[in-house]
């Protein structure tokens, strides 16, 4: 993969009408390389230049998700 580099994820669950705080550790996010699960450093918070979020829950239909504010430590 030289050249390339690893997509890290975490699953978090949210409550439909509900406000929830959620946390997720470092620790918790692994490493993807086009959706496949694979061998690669751990995620270096300093090392990150973009985040996304994606809906994996194959469900279709409307949706709200707010998100008051992220931070990484």
């Amino acid at each position: 993969m030289k050249g390339s580099y690893a997509n890290y994820s975490a699953n978090f669950k949210t409550i439909k009408g509900q406000w929830v705080d959620i946390e997720i550790p470092v620790e918790n996010f692994q490493p993807y390389y086009f959706g496949r699960s694979i061998r690669a450093p751990k995620l270096k918070v300093q090392k990150v230049n973009s985040m996304g979020i994606l809906i994996s829950d194959k469900q279709e239909g409307n949706f709200l998700l707010e998100i008051e504010h992220i931070k990484a430590f």
